[in-house]
């Protein structure tokens, strides 16, 4: 079975295969999902997410990090490639910390590594 983190470089490459379209709203929808259906899978990579999307747009809500990233977006597109730069940026900073949750070559919305 695969990993939220394995899951999450999937959808970052054909999003439109898994939730349709570029949408961070869909794939909170689907995370939420997989997570949900996947009690036993032992996936911490978005403990604390939330948090750490708040204090990056200086924020202070009880909003998930889906809509504060959609808030601060122009378009779904762009809240879509926010999360995966931030989702990496997020999990790299976990790796540091110890939190073995990392895939390297999560690839952004276009396909590129970033």
């Amino acid at each position: 079975m695969d990993t939220l983190n394995e899951i999450i470089n999937k959808i970052s490459n054909f999003p439109e295969l898994y939730i349709g379209k570029p949408s961070v709203e869909r794939l909170y929808a689907f995370i939420n999902g997989f997570l949900y259906q996947n009690t036993t899978a032992n996936d911490h990579c978005l403990d604390g997410f939330t948090e750490y999307i708040a204090q990056k747009y200086n924020i202070h809500s009880d909003h998930n990090w889906a809509s504060i990233i959609q808030f601060f977006s122009a378009n779904e597109q762009e809240a879509f490639e926010s999360f995966i730069h931030h989702f990496k940026e997020y999990s790299e900073g976990q790796r540091d910390k110890g939190t073995v949750c990392v895939n390297p070559n999560v690839k952004t919305g276009d396909g590129s590594l970033s």
